[in-house]
């Protein structure tokens, strides 16, 4: 939430130092991108820091569970032949007949002409 705030701040500022010329604009789009560009940092260290650990993990567990090298040789396999069998399946979707319509018109029409017809049947018993 606070990175959108930032975000918007140093759009607006930006913005602002553009159509006016005040440079007060401007430094505080600069502390708006400083700030935006930290954090990014900040989450980009924690996530370097979580695969070395979980490298770690693995690599501690490799002769102990035998699974897990196998899951993770899968997945690396998965994430090579991925995009490949993506796009296999986009172009025999595209090669298949498109799925008729069903035209909804008519169903609506005998409905309403059904519901009518209660009406006129519930009007005649009360009267």
């Amino acid at each position: 939430m606070e990175f959108e705030t930032k975000v918007q701040e140093y759009k607006a500022n930006l913005l602002e130092f553009k159509v006016t010329g005040v440079s007060e604009y401007k430094s505080r789009a600069d502390r708006a991108e400083k700030w935006v560009r930290d954090y990014i940092n900040q989450i980009r260290t924690s996530v370097q820091s979580d695969a070395a650990y979980i490298g770690r993990f693995v690599k501690e567990y490799e002769n102990t569970n035998p699974d897990l090298i196998k899951f993770q040789k899968d997945i690396q396999e998965a994430r090579k032949k991925g995009p490949e069998l993506s796009d296999i399946y986009e172009g025999e979707q595209k090669m298949l007949p498109p799925e008729p319509e069903v035209d909804e018109w008519l169903f609506y029409t005998k409905v309403a002409a059904v519901g009518g017809i209660f009406a006129l049947v519930a009007v005649a018993a009360f009267v």
